[in-house]
């Protein structure tokens, strides 16, 4: 038997949910501002997670495990291992010198443009 196919998905996931005043999408980058609500993330800055569900005034955030994010250029991921990663501001992603959080890029094909990222 040859298998081929594997998955990150499902690995250490974690959701919360934040209350937002901003009009989000799934998808989109969020940090938090200082009372705890969910915002858009700054270009160019780090974000707590990925907005899975909308719901009101409420999003759904994947904080934790693995999901694919669109890359912001072919370039935006020299290498896979540990890595810095922000938003570019435009729905895109893509490493930094410097951060907080460094988090696991395991795949950053040109092919598709889409970095695999254990958050």
């Amino acid at each position: 038997m040859n298998i081929n196919h594997y998955s990150y998905k499902g690995i250490g996931e974690t959701v919360l949910t934040f209350k937002t005043y901003k009009n989000l999408n799934k998808g989109d980058f969020i940090r938090l501002d200082t009372e705890g609500t969910a915002v858009l993330a700054d270009a160019n800055s780090e974000f707590v997670g990925v907005v899975l569900a909308v719901c009101e005034d409420h999003v759904s955030v994947l904080v934790k495990g693995f999901i694919e994010l669109p890359m912001s250029s072919a370039s935006a991921f020299p290498a896979t291992g540990y890595q810095y990663v922000v938003s570019d501001g435009k729905g895109g992603v893509l490493s930094a010198s410097t951060g907080k959080c460094p988090r696991l890029v395991v795949s950053a094909p040109v092919s598709t443009l889409k970095a695999g990222i254990i958050l």
